[in-house]
């Protein structure tokens, strides 16, 4: 049984892609902040070594990084993001470590810029992500210091460098780490406001809602593949008059057990849902109305009827609708009405009754010839003749009507 919908899993990766989206262009922006700092202290110190090259260097890495902005909303739906964040945090402290090296080594004040893309990376990288780029900033740091030939008379600088970058990473180790822990919350109870939503919170069965959206989608397959379709409308006898005499905690759950009940008789490709207060609907997908079939949506309903029947535990009788899906007019406006239809008349009946009634011109979906059996069947439903059915096109009818309850005294157990 289908107890969840598509929707679920889209909405909290939806929330998850634009978070990150966001996050991404923040660290994308740090970075391209960094390289304007380095062409700002070019400008303010023209007299320095290598000037043209490392502007030069500046001005392309900026452009890069700010051209790749827009496009981290499209790099979120892929699996590679993560990838692409380091691979730009990596490229960045390449760069700027070449640029360290150009302006004359460990003296340059561009040596303490060589933490910040490990800064950068605890917005939108993992922990490892964060850590492969601490070990990268260590070796930058290492490779710029041994060929400094200053190394000897600017110690100092080194190790302030190296606890600056240490420390740094630390922090954002710690960052990433509880920003993960944050995203993987967030997206837990993002799953349950949306299973909440989805769900009908009495039975646990799939909304009125979320299951008109799966049967507009079935019905686009069935046409797509040719395959049959087939709707089931049940409806608990007497509900009214059920809360009246035993009260509505009793009713409750009588439609808890019912909806239980529904989704353990059903496969797991079919979609059970609570569509009315004592109404329940189920989509079962390449599916015939073919009695004559163990998995036919006419066995589907004498199971359930059956077994709600002979429930010690609920004491009440279903009256049940069958509709399949029309090639004439496939829409899920017409395959309710059907249903309700059958479901309509199937309450007027008394005694049970099955009957098949596509008219004339009118062309089901896979559906094949009805097995209908004989009067000296004692177990053979009555069949309804098709003149007594006047909305229920296409439609399957099967009921076990009961205009009265057990008494208390019975079986019902409330």
């Amino acid at each position: 049984m289908t107890s969840t919908h598509p929707t679920t899993s889209v909405a909290t990766s939806d929330h998850r892609h634009a978070s990150w989206g966001s996050t991404s262009q923040i660290a994308l922006a740090v970075l391209a902040g960094e390289w304007l700092a380095v062409l700002l202290y070019c400008l303010a110190t023209p007299r320095g070594q290598h000037r043209s090259l490392i502007e030069t260097v500046a001005l392309l890495s900026a452009f890069v990084l700010l051209a790749a902005l827009p496009a981290s909303f499209a790099m979120v739906t892929r699996n590679g993001r993560h990838a692409y964040a380091l691979s730009a945090a990596l490229a960045s402290g390449l760069a700027l470590a070449i640029c360290v090296h150009l302006d004359g080594g460990i003296r340059s004040p561009l040596f303490f810029l060589l933490a910040l893309p490990v800064v950068a990376s605890a917005l939108t990288l993992p922990a490892w992500g964060t850590a492969a780029l601490g070990v990268a900033g260590a070796l930058e740091l290492t490779v710029v210091s041994l060929v400094d030939p200053s190394l000897g008379h600017a110690g100092g600088e080194v190790l302030v460098g190296a606890g600056l970058l240490v420390g740094l990473t630390l922090v954002a180790l710690v960052s990433a780490q509880a920003r993960t822990r944050l995203e993987s919350l967030n997206d837990a109870l993002l799953g349950q406001l949306d299973e909440l939503a989805d769900t009908d919170p009495l039975t646990g069965c799939l909304n009125d809602r979320v299951f008109t959206a799966h049967l507009e989608a079935e019905i686009d397959r069935s046409l797509r593949y040719g395959e049959p379709l087939s709707l089931l409308i049940a409806d608990v006898d007497g509900f009214s008059q059920y809360n009246e005499t035993f009260g509505h905690a009793a009713g409750d759950a009588v439609l808890v057990g019912v909806g239980s009940l529904l989704q353990h008789l059903v496969r797991t490709t079919d979609v059970v849902a609570r569509v009315g207060g004592d109404r329940f609907a189920v989509l079962m997908p390449s599916t015939t109305l073919e009695d004559n079939r163990a998995d036919g949506a006419g066995q589907v309903a004498r199971r359930v009827i059956a077994a709600v029947a002979t429930s010690d535990r609920l004491g009440i009788a279903l009256s049940v609708g069958l509709a399949a899906l029309d090639i004439d007019t496939p829409s899920a406006e017409r395959m309710l009405e059907d249903a309700e239809a059958a479901l309509a008349e199937a309450k007027r009946e008394a005694p049970a009754g099955l009957a098949v009634n596509p008219p004339p011109g009118v062309r089901l979906m896979s559906l094949a010839p009805e097995s209908v059996r004989t009067a000296s069947d004692p177990d053979a439903p009555t069949p309804i003749r098709a003149g007594k059915i006047s909305r229920a096109r296409r439609a399957v009818l099967w009921s076990w009507s009961s205009t009265t309850h057990r008494s208390a005294n019975g079986s019902n157990g409330h």
